[in-house]
């Protein structure tokens, strides 16, 4: 499919939110469209890429504030990324994975496989409670913490060091040990298993 370009507008947000929207009409009479935008973050949105109403590829517009050099006001500017280009993020909302079937790209498949895996990784963490055991790293730099509470949605452990208590992000997880009525169960992160 090759490269949507840079679409790159300047304006405030909201003119760069309804910019992105924007279609247009190629001199061969293709119609290109973009719709089921989705607001991930203040710095990008995801929507399907269409070509003539086909849905093509899941399209990532990543937006920018940049101040011009000639003390004019803040501007915005967005950059257009579609799935074919391997896009970094993998936030976008599944939603949208279930509307548009994979394109034939090596990149497409394997950020696909990067937004699943994030997502199953996600709903694990999500289990997580008191008296069950996170792993950081992995072989012998693999590190275990006992999750003493819950601080809204924060894990909170004790150090065995000072007996303080810390914060572990959710993303440095790689394995979790559940503790239950039915004895350990291992859920490696990275696997999701």
């Amino acid at each position: 499919m090759g490269s949507i370009g840079i679409r790159g507008e300047t304006g405030t947000h909201a003119q760069i939110d309804r910019e992105c929207m924007r279609g247009y009409t190629a001199e061969d009479g293709t119609v290109y469209s973009y719709t089921d935008c989705k607001l991930v973050a203040f710095s990008h949105h995801y929507s399907i890429y269409r070509i003539n109403g086909v849905p093509t590829a899941i399209c990532l517009d990543l937006i920018t504030r940049y101040r011009a050099t000639d003390d004019r006001d803040e501007e915005w500017v967005y950059k257009s990324i579609d799935e074919t280009m391997g896009p970094c993020e993998t936030d976008v909302p599944f939603s949208l994975i279930q509307k548009v079937q994979c394109p034939d790209s090596e990149y497409a498949r394997d950020w696909r496989a990067k937004v699943m895996a994030e997502k199953k990784r996600v709903e694990v963490s999500k289990l997580i409670k008191p008296g069950d055991i996170a792993v950081c790293g992995e072989g012998e730099y693999a590190k275990e913490f006992l999750i003493t509470r819950m601080h809204g949605r924060k894990l909170v452990y004790r150090s065995e060091k000072d007996g303080r208590e810390y914060s572990l992000p959710r993303a440095s997880i790689t394995s979790i040990v559940f503790n239950d009525a039915l004895g350990r169960v291992l859920i490696d992160q990275r696997k999701g298993r």
